[in-house]
């Protein structure tokens, strides 16, 4: 799955970007004593979420300037779940 999302997100597929979007790559995984290693899946959390974060925002601006306010408004609801402090 996490293929897919990085492929949809290259080729600018941005609603199938969106809708392969699962949790946070290893979602409240911590390994004992693997700084290094947590490190890195937190990076590469980190990574993911900001290219949700554009697809959203691209889809966001597609629903737009289509006039389509209420799917607009279901995704920029999700983003500001996602990121409450993200202005």
């Amino acid at each position: 799955m996490l293929i897919n999302f990085q492929k949809a997100v290259i080729k600018q597929q941005w609603s199938e970007a969106i809708s392969i979007y699962q949790l946070s790559f290893f979602y409240n995984y911590s390994f004992k004593d693997l700084a290094t290693y947590n490190a890195w899946i937190e990076f590469e959390r980190e990574g993911l979420e900001r290219l949700y974060l554009t697809a959203l925002d691209q889809q966001i601006d597609h629903f737009q300037s289509q006039e389509n306010y209420e799917a607009a408004a279901e995704l920029c609801y999700k983003r500001i779940h996602l990121d409450e402090f993200d202005e």
